[in-house]
């Protein structure tokens, strides 16, 4: 099962520095949605965007 938030959001957008495809993919395989092939959690982030909004 998956969760996962439709609600434009820029900010989710513009953090990966590829998108999920998600609505894709579960348009093209029948609901379904694989797993992302990368290390880890499979994502990358976008590292300029995210030291836009570092902290400290």
């Amino acid at each position: 099962m998956l969760e996962y938030d439709t609600t434009p959001n820029l900010f989710h957008e513009q953090l990966l520095s590829e998108p999920l495809g998600v609505f894709q993919q579960v348009r093209d395989n029948g609901g379904r949605v694989r797993p992302p092939e990368g290390p880890g959690i499979g994502i990358a982030l976008n590292e300029d965007f995210v030291a836009k909004y570092r902290v400290a």
